[in-house]
């Protein structure tokens, strides 16, 4: 069995990253998949307010409010 873990990186490599590839491409990198997340704790409030954004949005976008 396997776990899955991420090593969260600074807010501004996530921002930067979301601008760059938008929600979709985010989604996949940052938060399908991973079962636990470990690093900048900036960086994880982040994560959780993309996916609150991205599970009530219907369409890409490329910053958060």
């Amino acid at each position: 069995m396997s776990f899955n873990k991420k090593i969260i990186p600074e807010v501004e490599v996530l921002k930067d990253f979301l601008k760059e590839k938008g929600s979709s491409a985010f989604y996949w990198r940052w938060v399908k998949g991973v079962d636990a997340m470990m690093g900048n704790s900036e960086g994880i409030e982040y994560i959780e307010i993309f996916e609150t954004k991205y599970y009530e949005s219907d369409s890409e976008f490329y910053e958060l409010d």
